[in-house]
């Protein structure tokens, strides 16, 4: 993912959801030392993990924490770091690209690392505001702003051809008072493509109070289009989104057009389906204690059943579940924020520098060396 704070991503040119807004920085990134980049048209170098035969176990997590990416061996414990940037530059939404190498935004820009080490390959020059790997991983999808300002545009990326095809461009982004227009920091800006790989979601709150959620077909023609947010798939013909009415939470099916109401209830965030299709686990991060204004979040991890259409909460303390196996979630633990802590363009919370898994049948948890699920991605092999 994935933090919305009420804050600029974007400037001019850059732009960073869950982080600050981001300055020009080097055009490269690197492991310990040493740079790497190619010009357009150019071969990808060969990543060390190539070389190497160095690739991650099903399972593995790699997340973005305090501006680098670092790698989580779930068999084993391990934290190993990738990346040694500090404050040069930010990078995120890492995604696992093959067992052995990962991508991910650095400045904007897209690039594709090796596990092994060595240099990091920019792919794409951005602004890039957000990306996601098809099946099978060949094709990406990704959204951008050309020129830094005006409308969003879709785009299809063929990595093993390195062709670049225009999607379809998106309405806005919206005017904002004071400084301009575009996505700020409490902006959901996500790409998601549909498990069979033949449409595309798209959720892009900086366009509102036009439709904010829209799936898409592959060649770019619009299905269904809605105004909410938090959506994501609910098998490969129906989404799951949280209406701006009410708020309520609906599940959309696409075949028809049929919505039904999910008994999800409000101030929930960070759904993620569970690898089986059977639950939707979710946090209160933003929820507010009941008769103690001003005094941080419940922070408690929720699951909802689609079949049963009941939801229970899992575990409090902590928040933006993520899926380790269809019966196992990791989850950033977390204290609600105290006086000057809380505040209208803070998180409701602190967190703790660690997570904690949970089981989701017995709610067994064991803290485990995993920084931050905030924004991360979990190897699964297809």
């Amino acid at each position: 993912m994935r933090l919305r704070l009420r804050r600029r991503i974007w400037r001019a040119s850059l732009s960073a959801a869950f982080l600050t807004a981001l300055s020009a920085g080097a055009a490269a990134c690197s492991v310990a030392s040493g740079e790497g980049s190619r010009e357009p048209g150019t071969p990808p170098q060969q990543s060390s993990a190539a070389r190497r035969g160095v690739t991650a176990r099903d399972g593995s997590v790699v997340y973005a924490h305090r501006n680098d990416l670092w790698l989580f061996d779930r068999a084993s414990g391990a934290v190993r770091r990738l990346t040694a940037n500090g404050d040069e530059r930010i990078e995120r939404r890492p995604r696992f690209a093959t067992p052995a190498t990962v991508t991910f935004l650095a400045d904007g820009d897209l690039y594709e690392l090796g596990l092994g080490g060595g240099r990091a390959v920019k792919l794409l020059d951005g602004p890039i505001l957000a990306y996601t790997l098809g099946p099978g991983r060949a094709t990406l999808a990704y959204l951008g702003q050309p020129g830094g300002v005006g409308r969003h545009r879709l785009f299809l990326y063929d990595r093993r051809t390195r062709g670049r095809t225009p999607l379809r461009r998106l309405p806005g982004p919206r005017p904002r008072r004071g400084d301009g227009s575009g996505p700020a920091l409490d902006d959901e800006i996500e790409l998601a493509w549909s498990p069979e790989g033949g449409k595309l979601l798209v959720v892009d709150t900086a366009l509102a109070p036009g439709p904010t959620v829209y799936v898409l077909r592959r060649d770019g023609r619009v299905l269904a289009r809605r105004t909410g947010t938090h959506a994501g798939w609910a098998g490969s013909s129906a989404i799951y989104y949280r209406s701006r009415r009410g708020p309520r939470w609906s599940l959309l099916t696409l075949r028809g057009g049929a919505t039904r109401t999910l008994a999800v209830r409000r101030g929930r965030m960070h759904p993620v389906r569970s690898p089986d299709g059977r639950l939707l686990a979710l946090d209160d991060g933003r929820a507010w204690r009941a008769g103690t204004p001003r005094r941080g979040c419940t922070c408690t991890v929720h699951v909802y059943d689609f079949a049963a259409g009941v939801e229970r909460a899992l575990h409090r303390g902590a928040v933006a579940p993520l899926w380790l196996s269809p019966s196992a979630l990791a989850a950033t633990r977390v204290r609600p924020c105290r006086g000057s802590e809380c505040g209208i363009d803070a998180p409701m919370w602190v967190s703790r520098g660690t997570s904690v898994r949970i089981g989701v049948d017995d709610g067994r948890t064991t803290s485990i060396r995993l920084a931050s699920t905030l924004d991360a991605n979990v190897l699964r092999r297809r």
